[in-house]
């Protein structure tokens, strides 16, 4: 899972182009700043994502799956456990799924999303002002 979430996070950052390089505008302090404040902020919007679809997976196989079905299906007693594996597995799957559907989303969207402000050559500008 931790390695999943960090492939993701990577992912996101390199498919979107949303690491900052250096250059005669963005001194290495700042271009250092923002890829430290993208990175925490993908990880923890990727973390939180990944528990509430994990719960909501438990929720939703609890609910619909019926035990007996389960039991039949694995050929031995079915346990919470294996409610939780189940919702482990698919939102492991779902979180590829997302990535992967991710990489076909236009970057100025996925910009917008990740930076309430970029650094413009002129100084800060609110994405709203564009």
């Amino acid at each position: 899972m931790l390695l999943g979430l960090t492939a993701l996070v990577a992912w996101l950052i390199i498919a979107h182009d949303l690491w900052e390089k250096p250059d005669p505008h963005t001194p290495p302090e700042l271009a250092r700043m923002f890829n430290w404040g993208t990175t925490l902020t993908l990880t923890l919007a990727t973390a939180v994502a990944y528990v509430a679809l994990f719960v909501g997976t438990a929720l939703a196989a609890a609910l619909l799956i019926d035990t007996s079905v389960l039991e039949q299906t694995l050929q031995r007693p079915a346990h919470a456990t294996d409610y939780l594996t189940l919702a482990w597995i698919i939102s492991s799957l779902a979180t590829v799924g997302g990535a992967i559907g991710s990489g076909l989303e236009d970057e100025e969207t996925v910009r917008a999303a990740a930076y309430g402000y970029h650094p413009e050559h002129d100084g800060w500008q609110d994405q709203t002002d564009r």
